[in-house]
């Protein structure tokens, strides 16, 4: 039998099996309304929880590699160069080969299907915490955008279960997801990392991140129905409500699992619309992919905040967008029309692309963040439009592997054709000079502790005190250093005072300890900074100023904050750049390299300055090539 043959066999059967349906329907009645809202409340519940949450795991799951970063992963592996700009290119090959897996939710049973995908994804994940070497990430890291676009193709397996005029509200849901994600994954991803443990933080967030999944791969096994005849959660009256429903201005295979339509599913290759939303998802994804790249810039323009707090204010804009995107997908179904939705929200990230590439004031640059996220909620209407285009399941198949292929190609050329430029830096910042203060001893004077001292220990010794406890705070930076260990500044810090207490013949009492840490937080300036700070306010448009400091992002930021003296100039400076994520400490040159990259200003160490106080600051930082002045 020829294919023709097979295909004209297939359309009989449509035509046999929507007969039946028609009788069964005469005979029971066509759905009323309530019937159909019912009916789509109970899909609702069963499939969209299950659906949002997979989605949402498998963008922290390729996107906890930011964290990871962060968190020491470059240092553990070696990596060098572009190597780790690289390890997103390498998820994003196999992302885009893979697009046309979408046709896997048609020929096979799609609780089996599911199932597969999310236990592959979570088991590669999770495996990243035992790479030893850059080859064997990249290999996860290919085997991860493999999986997760398998499941890329829900929207596809959507469309077999609800109407044309509601799976757009139900894709979009489906798809706020991964806003959702981003929302809250920075925020996570800081606090597992902060887990205490013999293995290297970034190990314990691929583990804590990747191995849940394997928990909701079990439960999806029983959530996911075949088609609308094996959903054994409705009844034989509302399966008929629901083939009723999907078969309205559409082909739909309303019987047992039929599998793939090889004829339908080459028909979405000849048919121009495919190709026409793949480039408009594809124009969309270029332009989402590059806000990565400003948002830490722009966060950073707005006060002197740690990353933490940088991942705080990044969220609202995601938060605003995932609402946006439940919003007009419900009211694009509700109106039957998604053109109009697409061209308003494009000029809208437009403006915002216009505000962040011709303002420098923080308020507008921030605001244009927010206008410009809004092209995802383009990404949300084009989905069901293209659903729509399409009349037959194995074609809508088709038509949305194009459409993915095309589309997940943005990120490609998105993240390329803009500056790599890292926190802090944005594109003026080649135009003007870039200094970097340091902190403790330079700008804040680490002798106004000794007030604090008397009060506790009493004023004879609380200069002693003072100067003591900075020593031993110095010396054992120095100390851990050479022997190749870390310990964060703050608990050296603690260290240190414990250390110089002690020496003095005094009690190290627990309460008084944590006094004056939550005093060291709130230290006076130096006499001169004021001034300094002053000429830094007459000169901002021609200087890049940063914090560059051994403290925690955490301790440093609250330092600038809470000093009397220096709060009200924290916006002065772009950014805080610290060592905490290097295992080490000044003057090791690895610290200069870093304040050179973060600065935006990587291969040219001559174009910084470093402004310090200590003596092995200078030394370190002209030995690496940058400028200095004491």
């Amino acid at each position: 039998m020829d294919d023709t043959t097979k295909h004209d066999v297939k359309l009989m059967e449509d035509a046999s099996h929507a007969a039946d349906l028609a009788v069964d329907l005469a005979v029971d009645g066509l759905p009323t309304l309530e019937e159909e809202k019912s009916v789509l409340k109970k899909l609702d519940w069963r499939l969209m929880p299950m659906i949002f949450a997979i989605y949402s795991l498998s963008v922290l799951d390729r996107s906890n590699l930011g964290n990871a970063h962060v968190a020491g992963l470059d240092e553990s592996l070696g990596l060098q160069g572009n190597r780790y700009s690289t390890l997103g290119t390498f998820f994003y090959v196999t992302y885009i080969i893979f697009q046309s897996a979408a046709v896997g939710w048609k020929h096979f049973p799609a609780h089996i299907w599911v199932t597969c995908i999310v236990v592959s994804f979570a088991t590669i994940s999770a495996s990243q915490a035992a790479a030893q070497n850059y080859s064997g990430i990249v290999v996860l890291r290919l085997l991860l955008g493999a999986t997760e676009a398998m499941y890329a193709g829900v929207p596809v397996y959507l469309s077999f279960f609800y109407p044309r005029d509601k799976v757009g509200f139900r894709q979009g849901i489906f798809l706020s997801g991964s806003a959702l994600a981003n929302a809250y994954g920075g925020a996570l991803g800081y606090a597992i990392v902060q887990i205490k443990s013999h293995l290297e933080p970034w190990r314990i967030l691929f583990l804590i991140e990747g191995l849940p999944t394997l928990v909701v791969a079990a439960v999806a096994w029983f959530c996911f129905p075949d088609d609308i005849e094996s959903a054994n959660f409705l009844t034989d009256r509302q399966k008929q409500v629901v083939k009723h429903m999907v078969s309205r201005d559409q082909t739909a295979d309303v019987v047992n699992h039929t599998g793939l339509r090889v004829k339908d599913f080459l028909a979405a290759f000849k048919d121009w619309r495919s190709y026409l939303m793949g480039i408009m998802y594809f124009s969309c994804n270029v332009s989402f992919a590059s806000l990565p790249l400003f948002v830490p810039s722009i966060i950073s323009e707005i006060g002197s905040f740690s990353r933490i707090q940088a991942n705080g204010l990044s969220a609202p804009p995601y938060l605003l967008t995932f609402i946006l995107i439940i919003a007009c997908s419900f009211i694009s179904d509700r109106v039957r029309m998604r053109g109009p939705f697409v061209c308003f929200f494009g000029v809208v990230s437009a403006v915002g692309f216009l505000l962040l590439a011709t303002t420098e004031d923080p308020a507008p640059r921030y605001l244009g963040v927010y206008f410009a996220i809004t092209i995802f909620v383009c990404v949300a209407i084009l989905i069901p439009w293209v659903s729509n285009s399409h009349n037959t399941e194995s074609k809508r198949t088709g038509g949305f592997a194009i459409f993915a292929t095309f589309g997940q190609a943005g990120p490609l050329l998105g993240t390329n054709i803009f500056p790599s430029i890292h926190s802090g830096a944005s594109m003026e910042s080649a135009k003007r000079v870039t200094i970097a203060f340091d902190l403790y001893g330079t700008l804040l004077s680490t002798e106004s502790i000794a007030d604090e001292l008397a009060n506790v220990y009493g004023g004879d010794r609380a200069q002693s005190l003072a100067a003591l406890w900075r020593r031993y705070q110095l010396e054992y930076t120095w100390r851990i250093n050479s022997m190749g260990q870390y310990k964060t500044f703050k608990e050296i810090t603690r260290s240190a005072l414990a250390h110089a207490v002690t020496e003095h013949g005094l009690v190290f009492a627990t309460n008084d300890a944590e006094k004056l840490m939550d005093a060291y937080d709130a230290l006076h300036v130096f006499p001169e900074v004021q001034g300094a700070m002053q000429l830094l306010q007459e000169n901002k448009d021609a200087v890049n100023a940063y914090i560059f400091s051994n403290g925690t992002d955490d301790m440093v930021g609250n330092s600038v904050r809470t000093s009397p003296e220096l709060g009200p100039c924290a916006d002065l400076f772009r950014s805080i750049i610290t060592v905490d994520r290097l295992k080490c400490f000044k003057p090791d040159p690895r610290t200069y390299e870093h304040l050179v990259e973060q600065s935006g200003s990587k291969g040219r160490p001559g174009d910084v300055w470093v402004v310090s106080a200590n003596p092995f600051d200078i030394v370190g930082a002209k030995a690496a090539g940058l400028k200095v002045s004491c």
